[in-house]
């Protein structure tokens, strides 16, 4: 994350808005441009969001959740390229389980679209200084995710393990059947990297094989 202490002003914060409406991303352009950030890049889709993102290497990425390619897979990707780039998620779900995929997927914040986006602005400059933008209705459910140790397993005796936020994306995929190549083009890896990872998490259960390692992952709530 960035260290507040060596915050650039805003007007050098370099913005990129993901968001599938043309109307969204104009009100959003304008409302950040008042503020005094600076947007270098607007799209449309996860793809081009990813692309515009490697390209540009903006400080702070605002992606809608539901973009075309998937907003989850976006903010996976850029996170994982770009760890010094702030991705925050614009949704309209305030179900817990899309706020803790995003939170997987390494976000720094969690907006929600029907709440009082005047006061975006403020919620990135406090992600810019380190803070995490959640809205206090799911505050309860992050608390609950901290206290199950970030969702740790037994896997048999008295050794559990636990997943990082990109292992757990590949597990809500896999847990949802997608095959390696569907996972691959919805995070846009290779095939290889998918099953490396899927191979790491096979070995922290003691699966094995993987059909052994989907009933573990099936019973994981």
């Amino acid at each position: 994350m960035t260290d507040p202490k060596q915050s650039p002003g805003l007007g050098e914060v370099r913005v990129l808005i993901a968001d599938e409406r043309r109307d969204a991303r104009e009100g959003l352009r304008s409302l950040l441009k008042e503020s005094g950030f600076n947007v270098v890049s607007e799209v449309g889709d996860a793809e081009s969001a990813v692309e515009e993102a490697l390209d540009k290497k903006p400080q702070l990425c605002l992606l809608d959740m539901s973009l075309a390619g998937g907003g989850i897979a976006a903010a996976w990707r850029i996170s994982s390229s770009l760890p010094e780039t702030e991705v925050v998620m614009l949704s309209g779900s305030d179900e817990g389980e899309d706020f803790l995929a995003a939170l997987r997927a390494g976000v720094s914040g969690y907006m929600l679209r029907n709440a009082n986006l005047q006061r975006l602005p403020m919620a990135l400059k406090g992600v810019l200084s380190g803070e995490a933008a959640v809205p206090r209705k799911l505050v309860r459910r992050l608390l609950g995710e901290f206290r199950r140790g970030r969702r740790a397993v037994h896997s048999g005796g008295d050794d559990s393990v636990s997943f990082t936020h990109r292992e757990w994306v590949l597990i809500d995929l896999m847990k949802k059947e997608f095959t390696t190549k569907e996972i691959a083009d919805q995070l846009f890896v290779s095939t290889a990297t998918v099953r490396a990872y899927a191979d790491g998490i096979m070995r922290k259960l003691g699966a094995s094989d993987q059909e052994e390692m989907l009933r573990v992952l099936r019973d994981l709530r």
